[in-house]
């Protein structure tokens, strides 16, 4: 979720250097996520979106509007399925 948040931050920085880190992180998906019942701790007040299960930290840059962020998830993801 660090990831994540640091996207929904828009901290390029942070979130470079855990991609860079942990490539594979660029294609984790949320195996939990916001639902009825349990929501506040998966809603990303810097964005005004919610997390959901399956979500990936690409769909969270997409939320964010982080075009750079995006396109570095997609090298590591491309990196990292090989």
């Amino acid at each position: 979720m660090a990831l994540v948040r640091a996207i929904a931050a828009g901290d390029a920085v942070a979130a470079s250097r855990m991609i860079t880190e942990r490539p594979a992180l660029a294609r984790a998906a949320a195996q939990a996520g916001a639902t009825r019942a349990a929501s506040t701790e998966f809603f990303l007040s810097e964005i005004q979106h919610y997390r959901y299960g399956g979500d990936t930290p690409l769909h969270i840059a997409a939320a964010a509007y982080q075009p750079d962020i995006a396109r570095e998830l997609i090298r590591a993801g491309r990196r990292s399925g090989r």
